[in-house]
This record gives structure tokens, C-alpha cells and sequence, in this order.
């Protein structure tokens, strides 16, 4: 039904290691071995088009409890935002995703619109090394007649610096989604490397103390 529109409520728990970097532009980067590698679609348009608007309440978190549970944080610049894709192996709309309840067999209830954006990093709490280059999601986005808006999902800017905190996505079906983290948290990062946490304004060096004071082991 086109122009139909979904109000959807869910509750994410995020968990979190902190990763400098440079705001190069970059090409595509390969999947990394052994990854799902998520294809791009172009859907016709269906009388299932539509839209949702995702509203998240996040759990109360503290950036020491995100890196005591072991996730990844990463200091990055943004050099891409590519065009949304489906969380299908085939690029394929999941199934049930703008159906009406019930109206789909097999639904795939984990499916999602994500965004990937392609990053310039470098890890703070490992040895030095050369800013290299990986690929996030965040949820939502556009494709063909299809659009989700998530509240929650980092709202970024080619060219800016982020501290992203990055967890494992899962794909359609509920399976972890290796090669592609999705990005619950991008917090900015200006010319003087303060960086804008839900703590208040931090340095990255005091921001990577207290990662690494926090993280297990």
C-alpha cells in the first residue's frame, strides 16, 4: 500500500575497544574473507511500498560499561556514505518487510534497511599504525519506494570525525553478519580532538584511558 506508514518501537541494549584518523576519500573496500557480502537492489514499485519510523529507548550505558562488554570503538573519518541496502545475501527485499501482519509466510522478522559508510581508522589501544580502511552500517535508509528511520542511528557527514561504537548486525534471518559491524553511536570529534560523548566533552586521549582502563583482561 504506497504511502503506508508504520510506527515501530524497539529496545536496544549496546554494549562496547576504542579505535585516529584521516579524512582521505577512499574506494569501495573488499568484504573480508569468509563475510556475507550484502548486495544492492533496486526494487519496482509494489503495493507494499511504505515507510516506518523506527523510535529505540536506549538502556542506561556508561562509556566504561560499553568497553567492559568487550565492543569495538572506533576514532574515524567518513569518507563515504554509500546507497542503503537490503540485510539480504541477494539484495532482495526481506520477506514480510511492509506486509501486512500475517499476510507473509516465512517472514524474515529481522529485516532491515542499513546504510554503509566507508571509514578511515586507526586503533588507539593497539600498537601505531597507518589509518586503513573499513565498512560500517547504520540502521535505515531508502531504497527505491522503501524508507526506514531509525531515531537512534548516528546521523554523520562526509569529511567529519566520529567516534563510532561499533556491535555485531545480523542479517535478515538472525544471523550474525560478519565484515559489515553496524554503528550504534557516532560521536563527533572537532579540529581540537574533543570528543562530544554522553558524558560531556572529553579529549581522545582521556576518552582512550578510560577504554582501555575498562576493557577485560
Amino acid at each position: 500500500m504506497a504511502g503506508r506508514s508504520t510506527a515501530l518501537a524497539i529496545a536496544a541494549i549496546v554494549g562496547v575497544t576504542l579505535v585516529l584518523v584521516g579524512c582521505t576519500r577512499a574506494g569501495a573496500l573488499p568484504v573480508p574473507s569468509g563475510a556475507t557480502a550484502l548486495q544492492q537492489a533496486s526494487p519496482a514499485e509494489a503495493d507494499d511500498c511504505g515507510s516506518a519510523n523506527i523510535h529505540a529507548e536506549l538502556a542506561p550505558y556508561t562509556i566504561a560499561g560499553l568497553a567492559s562488554e568487550g565492543k569495538t570503538f572506533v576514532v574515524a573519518g567518513v569518507t563515504e556514505v554509500e546507497t542503503s541496502i537490503f540485510n539480504t545475501s541477494d539484495g532482495s527485499k526481506p520477506r514480510g518487510l511492509f506486509a501486512r501482519p500475517g499476510t507473509t509466510a516465512n517472514a524474515q522478522s529481522n529485516g532491515q534497511i542499513l546504510t554503509p559508510l566507508q571509514l578511515q581508522a586507526q586503533s588507539l589501544t593497539a600498537a601505531p599504525g597507518d589509518p586503513h580502511g573499513i565498512r560500517v552500517a547504520i540502521l535505515g535508509g531508502t531504497i527505491g519506494c522503501y524508507t526506514v528511520h531509525v531515531d537512534v542511528a548516528p546521523t554523520v557527514e562526509i569529511g567529519k570525525r566520529y567516534v563510532f561504537v561499533l556491535t555485531d548486525d545480523f542479517d535478515a534471518d538472525g544471523k550474525k553478519l560478519p565484515g559489515l559491524p553496524l554503528a550504534r553511536f557516532a560521536w563527533p570529534v572537532d579540529a581540537n580532538d574533543v570528543v562530544s560523548t554522553p558524558e560531556g566533552a572529553l579529549s581522545l586521549s582521556d576518552l582512550t584511558l578510560a577504554v582501555e582502563k575498562a576493557i577485560p583482561g
